[in-house]
């Protein structure tokens, strides 16, 4: 079940004016954990020791020299998505076969 947020509640103008860090968005529990999970399990099938860290942030990207993956704060909740959508007309990985795309292709 995903996670439930307070800010939820509000309307879309008054999620749009909250703070990035106010969303308090979390990767636990949320509907993209067990794509990650999905994303380690395919690394370890191939025999590569490798987990890199996922992070929410404003659009996708990996980090220079960091073994890491910045998702979307949009990917990792519904309301979030809706209202980019809605905004921009896409939700870039939202979709669970083109966010495992993203994922691989980021790793």
């Amino acid at each position: 079940m995903p996670k439930k947020y307070s800010w939820e509640r509000l309307s879309d103008d008054e999620i749009l004016n909250l703070k990035f860090s106010d969303l308090e968005l979390s990767i636990e529990g949320s509907r993209v954990e067990p794509l990650i999970d999905q994303l380690y399990k395919e690394l370890k099938r191939k025999r590569l020791n490798f987990s890199p860290e996922v992070y929410i942030a404003e659009d996708w990207f990996s980090f220079d020299g960091v073994p890491g993956i910045a998702i979307p704060f949009f990917v990792v909740n519904n309301r979030l998505a809706k209202i980019q959508k809605k905004l921009l007309l896409d939700a870039e990985g939202y979709n669970i076969k083109e966010c495992m795309k993203l994922l691989r292709h980021e790793t």
